[in-house]
Order: structure tokens, then sequence, then C-alpha cells
């Protein structure tokens, strides 16, 4: 398959994890996490932690994240990309904030409880509901609050989520670091060369380093097996999102056209995701298609529409 950009999708799992996930990438991922925390600590040097946290026992759920890694001031910090929609992805960062503080408990010895802060920095490619007001602003950080007076009553557990698709800032207008990093996650894989402000920084050592040109043949395969997952889930959803649509309207369900698109999309992204994440759904859905059942017969198991499952079929033949 030919591939015409120039750099990595930093929204892509291999693309992130090849970016940030090698202990020579230390100042990048430095640089990156001390813009996306905003001032609430300065990282000076850090440690990469293994991906998966082990289960308390052995049939316990295993933890496997994007990235870990701790600081030299002892925060614990997980970073996840999320390009593609999960309805439940606020508990899964309260799940892995969890594990993260597990994770400090040191067996065989006393433990008085006392825990280092923790960050959850999720990168999201999608909206956290699309039905809400597009004017709130990408960057959430939640800390535990007393609700009487709005006061910050526990600092050490962060959640942080950026909606990537709110920035629209253009090059011209990037001032912060946060800034520039926003925007080269949304838009490394569209830029030809590095623009003249990015010349002699730290971004311009990402995007060297970014360049398809420099994987091996088996990295290139691995990123471009990335990137093929998230185009057949896209492609998915927008179907399933279609038709979700056109029978809603057909029901009289959605008033107006805006209306309809937005319920529409948010009817068939849940259709898609009602039998587990989009990763059980997608495996289920291939191997039906690899014994060659029969659309009918897809479509009652994945819980998808029909003609999403006959679209799916042309869409994946093409690269084979």
């Amino acid at each position: 398959m030919e591939l015409k950009d120039r750099y990595l999708n930093l929204m892509s799992d291999f693309g992130f994890k090849y970016l940030f996930g090698r202990p020579e990438d230390k100042p990048l991922l430095i640089h990156f996490l001390n813009a996306m925390l905003v001032g609430s600590i300065e990282i000076v040097d850090l440690e990469l932690q293994p991906q998966e946290f082990p289960g308390e026992h052995a049939d316990s759920r295993k933890a496997i994240v994007d990235l870990r890694c701790i600081s030299s001031n002892g925060e614990h910090i997980i970073v996840e990309i999320q390009r593609m929609r999960q309805t439940h992805f606020m508990d899964r960062g309260i799940f892995y904030v969890a594990a993260m503080i597990q994770h400090q408990a040191k067996r065989g010895k006393i433990w008085k409880y006392r825990i280092h802060a923790t960050y959850f920095i999720g990168m999201l490619g999608y909206r956290f509901d699309e039905r809400k007001k597009r004017d709130r602003p990408e960057y959430h950080h939640y800390q535990l609050t007393d609700i009487t007076d709005k006061s910050v009553s526990y600092e050490k557990i962060n959640l942080i989520f950026i909606e990537t698709p709110k920035f629209i800032k253009g090059l011209n207008e990037l001032k912060t670091p946060y800034d520039h990093w926003v925007y080269l996650f949304r838009h490394l894989h569209e830029m030809k060369e590095v623009p003249p402000m990015m010349k002699g920084t730290i971004y311009e050592e990402l995007m060297k380093q970014s360049e398809i040109s420099k994987l091996s043949q088996h990295e290139f395969h691995a990123y471009l097996d990335s990137l093929k997952e998230q185009w057949d889930w896209d492609f998915l959803m927008d179907e399933n999102a279609e038709a979700a649509q056109r029978k809603g309207k057909a029901e009289g369900k959605i008033e107006g056209k805006i209306e309809g698109k937005i319920e529409g999309k948010a009817e068939g992204k849940e259709i898609g995701l009602k039998r587990g994440d989009h990763k059980r759904l997608k495996r289920t859905l291939d191997n039906c298609l690899n014994i060659e059942m029969d659309n009918a017969q897809v479509a009652l198991i994945t819980g998808l529409h029909v003609g999403v499952v006959t679209r799916y079929r042309r869409w994946v033949g093409k690269f084979r």
C-alpha cells in the first residue's frame, strides 16, 4: 500500500509509542508532559515503566496502557491515546488511576497509605459529547473537589482530557508549548515540511524523528496496520451512524437536519459499541467475514445494520 504522508500520525497507536515510548526519547516526552500538565508540576527527569499493571491475583484483570512513567519527584503518570470514541473512557481513566495508586503499596512492608500524586492524561481524537456546547474548552482537568464551596480538596488524583478536535488554532496563532503540541497531535501527519517558526526547536527534532522514510520495513508495516485499524473503525462508525440516522428519520424521531445528524451519529456509535470496545467488535466482525458468514448472520451477531456489514465487506476487500 502506498502512503503519501511524510510524517507519522501522533494519534495512531504505533506513532505515539514509537516517538515517546523509547528511553532515548525522554527529552521529547518530558517536554510534552510538562506542556500537557500546564504548570501543575514540572518534570525534570523520569523513568519509563512497563505498560502493563499486573493484577492483585492471578485471575485479576490487568491494566495495559499506552505509556506509563514515574517522575524523579515520584509522580506517577499515564498517557492514553484514544482516537476512536469509547463510551466509558472517563471510567477507564479512573480505573487506571486506581491501578497506579494500588501499585504504590509495597507488599510485605508497612504502608501508611501515603501516595504520590497520580496523573492520567487522555489525548482524545473525538469530542466527549457532540450534543454539548462546542465552545467549551478542549482542556479538562479533574481533581477531588468539595462540592459545597467548589474548592479543590485533594490534589493528588488528577485526570486530564484533551479533546483535540476542538483545538482550531492555526500555525501563526501558536504561542505556548501546549499550543504547539496539541497542534502537532492534530496535524503532524498532514504537514509536508518543518514550519519556519519550529526550526531550531524541539518540535523540529520531533518532526525529524517522525519521518516515515526512516522506518524499517517491519516498522512501516506495523504502522500501516495501526492506521488500517483506525480506517476500518472510522468506516464502520460513519456507515452505522448514517444507517441509524436514516432509521431515526423514518420513525419520526429526529427533528431538523442538524439535530438529526447529531442524534444519528450518537445512536450509531452506541450501537457499534454496545457489545464491547471497538477492538472486540471489529475482531468479531472480521472473524465472521473470514469464515464467510453471510451478511445477515454477521449483522445479527454484531448488532450492526446489515447494510453496514455489506459495505464493510467491500471496504476490507480493497486491502486484500
